[in-house]
């Protein structure tokens, strides 16, 4: 490359009126027809030049009116870069693309990759698991769908166990954040999928080998919600407390089967939610108050569905804390 086409580089683009007055267009011998070897004659007495320094092959050569087109969907600023561009030999033209084109690269390169997806470890995924569980089978839980339950609970949990991967570092990046919290709401929606269909199997039904299945008492409710778990099923027993709420999770599931046509629907847990806070204003969250309903709920499933050995119920559950020691 040449010392002029180097200095073209870094120039601004040449306007047409820039071109030197000794070029071969503005010559005497570049007026007259017969002495000028560049031209060539038509037999219809018409001519036309033949350029010395034809552009390249790839380069094609155009005049301002051939851009008219492209002109009329440019603004003012580009309509007359396209008329400087189109007045350049075919050789600067090859220079000036190329050095857009360096310069795009050059521009590339600095354009930072987007960091790889946040992947949830698989210990952080095993503990959401267990502790998502531990909190929605908890008999003091205050709603079972809205994040001031579950969801609220388990991250404060995991928070307190920093070796688990739940850093203050990734509660502060809105991104990894977003992928935890979605793994916690996931599987609270599947555990409530699941116990409900223990609730629903709890009850007299039609097996789907059309036989019928008879019902089962609290107890053994209880034990298959908790046998869904299984990595912790035998640190977790059945107490009174927990024997309550899940007579009042089936009390709200038949009477949601009985208004709905046989089907509970997909509002189901918000109409549990929707009782639960009725009790707690009705009894302005008075918990001796709120457990005598409860109370009330479990007596009457006990006729219903079998009784029970209340005795064996009186022990206290192991609290989140005390399940992680076990």
């Amino acid at each position: 490359m040449s010392e002029s086409d180097n200095k073209f580089l870094t120039s601004p683009i040449p306007s047409p009126r820039s071109q030197s007055p000794t070029s071969s267009s503005t010559t005497p011998a570049a007026d007259n027809q017969d002495s000028d070897p560049s031209r060539r004659f038509h037999e219809d007495g018409t001519s036309s030049s033949i350029s010395q320094q034809p552009s390249l092959p790839t380069t094609p050569t155009c005049t301002p009116e051939d851009c008219t087109q492209c002109k009329r969907q440019a603004d003012d600023a580009n309509q007359e870069q396209l008329k400087q561009f189109a007045a350049m030999p075919g050789h600067q033209q090859s220079i000036f693309l190329a050095g857009l084109i360096f310069q795009h690269i050059e521009r590339l390169e600095l354009i930072q990759p987007p960091e790889a997806p946040y992947v949830l470890p698989d210990s952080l995924k095993a503990k959401i698991e267990k502790y998502t569980f531990i909190v929605l089978i908890d008999p003091s839980l205050p709603k079972y769908l809205s994040d001031d339950g579950p969801l609220n609970l388990v991250l404060d949990f995991i928070q307190k166990h920093l070796s688990w991967g739940l850093s203050s570092a990734i509660m502060e990046d809105p991104v990894k954040l977003k992928v935890i919290v979605k793994a916690i709401r996931d599987e609270a929606t599947n555990l409530r999928n699941l116990f409900k269909d223990e609730v629903k199997c709890s009850i007299e039904h039609s097996a789907s080998d059309g036989s019928l299945q008879p019902a089962i008492n609290i107890v053994k409710l209880c034990k298959n919600i908790v046998g869904i778990c299984s990595r912790i099923a035998s640190k977790v027993w059945v107490s009174l407390k927990m024997a309550a709420r899940f007579a009042f999770v089936r009390n709200e599931y038949v009477a949601a089967y009985a208004a709905n046509n046989s089907k509970p629907g997909r509002n189901f847990w918000i109409r549990v939610d929707q009782r639960l806070e009725r009790y707690q204003k009705e009894k302005n969250n008075d918990e001796v108050k709120i457990s005598s309903i409860f109370g009330r709920i479990l007596q009457s499933d006990r006729r219903i569905y079998g009784s029970i050995d209340v005795e064996n119920l009186l022990k206290e559950p192991l609290s989140m804390d005390e399940l992680e020691r076990e």
